[in-house]
């Protein structure tokens, strides 16, 4: 089974201990960009929570469990538009 970013780079090992560690069933993981993760609908929206960095590094700590890198749904206001035809 594949997590699909539920935890980021802030929330991940805790993630890891309650969820993966404990499950019967063989869990690998996508990391959240966000710090947070999912948790906090708000801040999945925004970039200020977002570190690619520290994503990164907690990525390298566990190569055989995190499998990837979940992108945010970044809203953008006032930001360019698209036409639809």
């Amino acid at each position: 089974m594949i997590d699909a970013g539920c935890a980021g780079w802030r929330n991940f090992e805790d993630f890891k201990d309650r969820i993966i560690d404990r499950s019967k069933t063989s869990i690998l993981a996508m990391l959240n960009i966000v710090g947070s993760g999912m948790r906090v609908a708000n801040m999945s929206r925004t970039p200020f929570d977002m570190d690619g960095e520290a994503t990164a590094k907690m990525a390298l700590r566990y190569p055989g469990l995190i499998i990837g890198i979940k992108s945010a749904h970044l809203t953008v206001r006032n930001g360019p538009r698209t036409s639809r035809r």
